[in-house]
């Protein structure tokens, strides 16, 4: 907070610690820092709570025929955080650093499942080749995959696993396109959360569909889940269907009413809409301003997360 220049190592405008304050007065807490130029700082809070009686510990056991599980990552970290999750919910977990360790451990071993966690430089996607080749090679030989990548890789590396379906029925290879339809890519980091939903749904039903995780084996909702209306479309994104079945499916009675509804609502709103933007460097001030009153924003802002809180309570 020290540097105020745009090339600074470290920055922020506080609008987490602001909030993070906030909740611990809530609690009847008390939060506080101290700090020494060229030392760093010492964030504190203290807060009265109750004993629990009991511990609630939710016990996560992966189905059998999950397992073994192989994790394949060039990032160490990354391996051995996946690795260490797995293994806590009872899984034989082995890890590769590439695809070519994870193709001479296929060969040698049964897998239930194989957790491919990519990291892409951006804009460049040609190091899936080797991913893709691998896959390819390697479909029919795992029961269920699963692809962690950046948000902005998902759409793409998604198109690229629906090609290879699409290859392998054209060829005539229904047990290969099966697996690769079901083939899950999704983002990364991904929560524990998610991650032992995914797999608890590939399990019991060879596919995977974001949101039926808010929901427990007895169709109960979760706590701090949100409840879906009776009469909400509930549209799964199936990314191996091509660009013609994704328009018949608008098109289908129910989703094109449901489109046609969301599209109406958003023309009747009233424009323009409102940004506030809390941010302590000027230039970057100037800049996220007029990006987003082209846009058509009316854009407030203000120079830390202290008066981004305050303008929203008031």
């Amino acid at each position: 907070q020290v540097d105020s220049s745009t090339t600074r190592n470290y920055g922020g405008s506080g609008l987490g610690l602001a909030i993070s304050k906030q909740l611990v007065e809530l609690m009847s807490g008390t939060m506080g820092v101290s700090s020494m130029p060229g030392r760093g700082s010492t964030f504190w809070l203290t807060v009265v709570l109750e004993r629990a009686e009991t511990l609630c510990k939710e016990v996560r056991q992966l189905p059998s025929d999950m397992c073994p599980v192989l994790v394949v990552s060039k990032n160490i970290s990354t391996r051995n955080t996946l690795a260490c999750c797995l293994q806590a919910w009872g899984a034989d977990v082995s890890a590769a650093a590439d695809e070519k360790e994870a193709q001479i451990y296929l060969n040698a071993h049964q897998t239930g499942t194989t957790i491919i966690s990519l990291t892409l430089p951006e804009y460049n996607l040609t190091v899936m080749g080797p991913i893709m080749d691998f896959l390819v090679a390697s479909i029919t030989d795992v029961r269920f995959w699963i692809i962690l990548c950046p948000i902005n890789f998902v759409g793409k590396v998604r198109d690229l696993v629906a090609d290879v379906t699409n290859s392998f029925a054209t060829e005539g290879k229904m047990l290969a396109a099966h697996v690769a339809r079901n083939v899950v890519v999704t983002a990364s980091p991904v929560r524990q959360g998610v991650l032992y939903d995914c797999l608890t749904q590939l399990s019991s039903s060879g596919v995977y569909r974001k949101g039926v995780e808010d929901y427990d084996e007895t169709g109960k909702l979760r706590p701090g889940r949100k409840s879906r209306s009776d009469n909400e479309p509930t549209t799964f994104w199936n990314p191996c269907l091509k660009l013609d079945d994704r328009v018949e499916r608008l098109n289908s009675p129910g989703v094109s009413d449901s489109v046609g509804s969301a599209v109406s609502d958003l023309e009747s709103e009233a424009l323009p809409f409102k940004v506030l933007v809390a941010e302590d460097s000027l230039a970057n001030q100037l800049a996220l301003k007029r990006m987003l009153e082209k846009l058509g924003a009316v854009v407030t802002v203000v120079t830390d997360g202290s008066e981004a809180v305050d303008l929203l309570v008031t």
